[in-house]
């Protein structure tokens, strides 16, 4: 086997196990990111950061992660060209830099990473993602090139990456779900009205209630005789030319009430 397969097949090893490390991690990042925006919403209890089904943790965390699919994919064929270069034979930190840097191409590739994600982003949580991204990639990449591709040093990237990920997506002002929903019983305590569904687990909604100062409320969903979404809500985020324009910005929980 030449030593382009072998740094190939550890560019495999490393995805493969980097990729298996976030996958497994997917719903702890989606209640991390829920606890993150809640955290902006006083009457929201903590705890209900994880009052959802384990696969909506997954599809909320996997939407946001859905960008680094892109950073994954480019950084591979970056990879790919640092591996065939018989000039990074040893693998150091410094040649690894120069081949990510030494081309014009991945250099015009980084800044339209930064531009698109950094200052048109919403303002922090842009940043905070684009940098934990790009972080996890490097340092992925120096642990192929050191062929240390096992999952204990996997963890450290794939971890970087989830965190920085969960706190960007719980800082961006993203809007919950509004329901309508009418009680069944006439004298029932819950008004018929707009609510944010805030959690649903066993059986029970999470609301708050649109325009009201009152707690969340717990309701069984068999005491509802009706239930109707709206359309989620469309909220643009303040970007980090809005905040040079001194603009304000908003971060965490954003009510979907129409």
């Amino acid at each position: 086997m030449s030593q382009d397969q072998s740094r190939e097949q550890d560019l495999l090893e490393g995805i493969t196990k980097f990729s298996t490390v976030v996958l497994a991690a997917l719903p702890a990042v989606g209640g991390l990111m829920r606890f993150i925006s809640f955290s902006f919403e006083p009457r929201i209890h903590p705890s209900l950061a994880v009052a959802v089904s384990v696969p909506e943790l997954i599809v909320d965390a996997g939407r946001q992660l859905f960008p680094f699919v892109t950073f994954l994919a480019i950084w591979s064929l970056l990879m790919i060209v640092i591996a065939r270069d018989p000039s990074n034979e040893g693998g150091s930190f410094s040649a690894y830099w120069r081949s990510v840097f030494g081309s014009w191409y991945m250099l015009v590739v980084l800044v339209v990473i930064v531009v698109v994600f950094g200052f048109a982003g919403a303002f922090p949580a842009g940043w905070i993602g684009l940098i934990g991204g790009l972080a996890a990639l490097f340092w992925l990449g120096f642990l192929i090139l050191h062929r240390s591709v096992s999952f204990s040093s996997i963890v450290g990237p794939a971890a970087l990456l989830l965190v920085t990920t969960a706190f960007a997506s719980g800082l961006k002002p993203d809007p919950v779900p509004a329901v309508y929903v009418r009680p069944t019983a006439a004298d029932s305590a819950l008004a018929a009205g707009w609510y944010d569904r805030v959690g649903e687990s066993g059986g029970v909604l999470y609301l708050l209630q649109c325009g009201s100062d009152q707690g969340v409320l717990a309701i069984p969903r068999d005491a509802l005789a009706e239930e109707r979404y709206a359309p989620l809500k469309e909220h643009r985020a303040a970007t980090t030319i809005d905040v040079i324009l001194g603009r304000g910005f908003d971060m965490g929980y954003v009510s979907g009430c129409p």
